[in-house]
């Protein structure tokens, strides 16, 4: 087994990987969508100031601070779209959005998905939902991933990416110190 220390806001956990796990080793995959083009999206960058916060509700209810450098603004089937970024340390050469759209809860996760994106060049960001994935909370109740903010709750359906995990995943215990 391996051990790994992770914090979120002033609390300390303890992660226990076994890479020997049966639910590792029957693992089958995540069914996605085909990919196709159109999901391949550029948009127009809105940078925020540098000490833009965001304030985001994680999947077991807490709430963390995290970096916004900016929001990409598209259209999606003639649908205005703005999805907030999440800069998850400084010097990251992408950005995270964590998205819910038409599918969610349906054929995708029910906490959302996470897209990362190479950081904008000349006022402009590639989004390529065909990479779509889904968060830790799509496969453990323990998990402490942002769920999406409130700007980045799509109308439209995303078929694309990663659909929803069809098994589920249990830790065997968590501990809180």
């Amino acid at each position: 087994r391996r051990l790994l220390a992770i914090r979120r806001n002033l609390e300390w956990g303890i992660v226990v990987k076994d890479p020997e796990s049966a639910v590792r080793r029957d693992f089958k995959g995540i069914e996605t969508w085909p990919i196709d083009p159109k999901w391949r999206i550029e948009a127009t960058w809105e940078p925020y100031p540098a000490d833009r916060q965001l304030m985001v509700t994680t999947a077991q209810g807490t709430h963390e601070t995290l970096t916004s450098p900016g929001a990409a603004r598209f259209q999606m089937n003639g649908v205005p779209v703005v999805l907030e970024a999440i800069l998850e340390q400084p010097g990251a050469s992408q950005v995270l959005f964590v998205f819910t759209d038409a599918t969610s809860g349906k054929t995708s996760s029910s906490g959302g998905r996470f897209l990362y994106a190479d950081l904008p060049r000349d006022g402009k960001i590639v989004l390529d939902f065909n990479r779509a994935h889904n968060p830790p909370s799509g496969f453990s109740s323990h998990a402490t991933a942002p769920l999406p903010p409130y700007r980045n709750r799509m109308k439209v359906a995303v078929e694309a990416g990663e659909k929803k995990f069809g098994g589920e995943v249990k830790s065997s215990f968590a501990t809180r110190h």
